[in-house]
């Protein structure tokens, strides 16, 4: 489960803010105004607190950083796949089978061809009446210009 950027934010920045008291604790003990095993117990808060706080900014930054590679993998899909579109089925093939990101494209269009063709098919189907066949006007022009 991934935490947003603000939530991750908040978080460090509360942490830290918990450990304030923990310095200023700390900085009366070292004056000499509350007890010193005291000033250490808060000094000691204080960095546990610091340190919590750096652990949850590591965090949000690993989670941004995989957040930005996801999308830049997302985007370099979409540029493989719109170069590989003008490929016949079978080179689509050949690089799905060989794995990687150019192999996931080359599925990806060979998905979208197969989705649009199913469509295509239900179309005709659809437009079947009671054994008539209608003619789709786009099919109709395509043949003319043939």
């Amino acid at each position: 489960m991934s935490l947003s950027k603000q939530a991750y934010r908040f978080g460090m920045w509360g942490v830290v803010a918990l450990g304030l008291p923990g310095l200023f604790v700390a900085f009366l003990g070292i004056r000499g105004s509350i007890p010193l095993p005291l000033g250490i117990a808060g000094g000691f808060a204080f960095v546990v607190c610091a340190l919590l706080g750096a652990l949850v900014g590591l965090q949000a930054r690993r989670q941004l950083q995989l957040q930005r590679e996801k999308e830049n993998y997302s985007t370099m899909l979409i540029i493989l796949a719109s170069q590989l579109k003008i490929q016949d089925d079978a080179v689509l093939q050949r690089i799905a089978g060989k794995g990687g990101p150019a192999g996931e494209a080359a599925e990806m269009v060979l998905q979208g061809r197969r989705e649009t063709e199913d469509r295509r098919r239900e179309s005709v189907e659809r437009r079947t009446v009671n054994g008539i066949s209608t003619p789709n006007p786009s099919e109709v022009a395509d043949e003319i210009s043939d």
